[in-house]
């Protein structure tokens, strides 16, 4: 059986990343839940797992790109984020995308491990990628 999902579809889950995630961080873990005050204090405190965090441009700009995926469907591609402070010390794993206001991580995935040792220097998150297959 043939299976479509039209490309208007899948970028209206890239579209909401764009249009919502407002600030990315960088973890120690994976958070635990996706929504409400317990999800974006593991994505935004010290107190959770967050190491670093900055603000990110929402909408159509130089944060986010949406277009054809080379792999499959449709892709979101987070601009590098460069000099971020580092408020905790630990061993980066993760990279989170969500909104204070919301409440709601948008998105969150693995990273090269790093060890964050020294609050007194700044870290960078690459450019990097999320996909939205086409069906299968």
């Amino acid at each position: 059986m043939a299976k479509f999902y039209s490309s208007v579809v899948l970028d209206a889950a890239a579209t909401v990343i764009r249009d919502n995630a407002a600030k990315i961080s960088i973890l120690s873990s994976a958070p635990l839940e996706s929504e409400g005050s317990s999800a974006i204090n593991q994505v935004s405190s010290t107190a959770g797992y967050m190491l670093a965090v900055t603000t990110l441009t929402t909408g159509a700009s130089t944060s986010f790109t949406i277009a054809d995926s080379s792999v499959s469907g449709r892709k979101i591609t987070i601009s590098q984020q460069a000099c971020i402070a580092i408020q905790a010390t630990g061993v980066a794993a993760y990279v989170a995308l969500f909104s204070t206001s919301a409440s709601r991580v948008y998105a969150y995935t693995s990273c090269a491990t790093q060890a964050l040792s020294d609050t007194a220097n700044k870290v960078t998150i690459p450019e990097h990628i999320y996909r939205f297959a086409q069906a299968t």
